[in-house]
C-alpha cells in the first residue's frame, strides 16, 4: 500500500455500519443500510457485527435476502460499480471498525423478533461506540441508534407523541427510497456541526422548510451531565401538512453532537432516506438533497480519522527505523549532521 504522504488529499476510508438483521423481504434493515450509504457517499462499507450473535443463521438470511434481490424483476446493485455480482450484503466481519472510518449505527425494530439478536446486538453497539470515542473515531448514529450514542454520554431516554411514521423508509422498484413522509419540522441550531455541514448558514431560519421524516417513539431527555459533553442541534418544532398530528411533542431533542474530540452525531430522523427520495409540489428538493450533505460530511471525518490513524502508524515506523539506525525521511539528514558525536538524547527519546 502506498504511503500517505504519497497522496494529496486522504483517501475514501469504508464505512463501517452495525449490521442488523434483514427484516422479512422487503428492501430495509441492512441491504437497506449498505446501499443507501454506498449511493450517498461513493465509498465501500463493510459490516460490524458483535461475536455473540449466530453467524452461520444469520448468514443464512442474508444469502435468502441476496437470492430474493437478484430475483425480483427490478434488482437493485450494492456496487458502487453497479455489477450484478455486487448485489449480497458485505461479509459479517468481527472488530473491524479501527480499520474503517466513519461509523454508522442503525435504529431497530421497536418490537423486535426472536432470533434477531436485539440484547446482544445493543450490548455490542454500546462497545463499539465507547471504543470509537477513545479512539476519536467519528460516529453518526441515527434514528433508534441515536439513543445508545446519547445513553453513552449519560443521557436518558422518555417517551413522546406523534413521531412515528406508519411505515419504514424502503427501497422501491426504481431504485429511490420510498416511504418516507414528512412528519413535523425541526429547529437546528446555529454554530453546529449539523446545521454548518448540511449547508445553511447561521441566522437562516428553517423552522419552515427543514421538514422531516420520523419514526421513533423515545427522545433524548438533557440533563446537567450531558450537557457538558454534548450540544443539542436540532428541536421539533410544528407538525407538517402531511403528518397534520395535533398530539405531536414538541420541544423534543431531534439532533445532537459532541462537543469535543471526533464528530459524534445524532439524528432522530432518517437522513439517509432522501436518497432519490421521490417530491411532490410541497416539497423543497435542493432541501432535501441538503440531508444527504451530513452523511457525506460524516464519510469525510471518516477519511481524515483513518488518514490520521495511517499516518501515526507510519510515524512509528519511522521511529523503529531511526531507533536501527537507518536514515529514514525527516530524521535522515539529523542522523547524518551526528555521526562522531555524543547523542543529544536518551535512548528512549523516541518512545511512543
Amino acid at each position: 500500500m502506498p504511503k500517505l504522504t504519497k497522496y494529496g488529499n486522504a483517501p475514501s476510508a469504508r464505512v463501517i455500519v452495525s449490521f442488523r438483521q434483514e427484516q422479512g423481504r422487503a428492501m430495509h434493515a441492512s441491504f437497506y443500510d449498505h446501499y443507501t450509504l454506498r449511493k450517498i457517499t461513493g465509498r465501500d462499507t463493510l459490516n460490524a457485527i458483535s461475536p455473540a450473535m449466530n453467524a452461520e443463521q444469520i448468514a443464512e438470511s442474508v444469502d435468502k435476502f441476496a437470492m430474493y434481490i437478484n430475483d425480483s424483476e427490478n434488482p437493485h446493485t450494492l456496487g458502487l460499480d453497479d455489477e450484478p455480482s455486487a448485489r449480497v450484503v458485505p461479509a459479517l466481519t468481527y472488530d473491524t471498525a479501527k480499520d474503517g472510518g466513519l461509523i454508522i449505527i442503525p435504529g431497530h425494530r421497536r418490537f423486535p423478533k426472536p432470533g434477531e439478536y436485539y440484547d446482544e446486538r445493543a450490548q455490542y453497539e454500546y462497545k463499539l461506540i465507547n471504543d470509537a470515542r477513545m479512539r476519536g473515531q467519528p460516529i453518526l448514529a441515527i434514528c433508534g441508534g441515536s439513543w445508545k450514542l446519547w445513553q453513552s454520554y449519560g443521557g436518558e431516554l422518555g417517551s413522546v407523541e406523534g413521531h412515528v411514521s406508519p411505515s419504514m423508509p424502503t427501497i422501491v422498484a426504481d431504485g429511490s427510497v420510498g416511504n418516507n413522509p414528512q412528519i413535523h419540522s425541526i429547529e437546528i441550531m446555529d454554530g453546529t456541526i449539523l446545521k454548518a455541514s448540511m449547508g445553511w448558514r447561521n441566522g437562516d431560519n428553517l423552522t419552515q422548510i427543514a421538514q422531516v421524516n420520523s419514526i421513533h417513539w423515545d427522545a433524548p431527555v438533557a440533563n446537567e451531565l450531558v450537557l457538558e459533553l454534548v450540544d443539542i442541534n436540532a428541536i421539533t418544532k410544528e407538525s407538517s401538512d402531511m403528518s397534520n398530528d395535533s398530539n405531536l411533542s414538541l420541544g423534543t431533542i431531534e439532533g445532537f453532537e459532541a462537543k469535543f474530540g471526533a464528530p459524534c452525531v445524532g439524528t432522530l430522523w432518517h437522513p439517509e432516506a432522501y436518497y432519490k427520495t421521490r417530491y411532490d409540489d410541497t416539497d423543497d428538493e435542493q432541501t432535501f438533497k441538503k440531508q444527504l450533505n451530513l452523511i457525506t460530511y460524516m464519510a469525510k471525518a471518516g477519511d481524515a480519522y483513518q488518514a490520521k490513524q495511517r499516518m501515526l502508524e507510519e510515524f512509528q515506523n519511522s521511529i523503529s527505523d531511526v531507533k536501527r539506525g537507518e536514515k529514514v525521511g525527516f530524521f535522515s539528514s539529523k542522523i547524518s549532521s551526528r555521526k562522531g558525536k555524543e547523542p543529544l538524547h536518551n535512548k528512549n527519546e523516541f518512545s511512543l
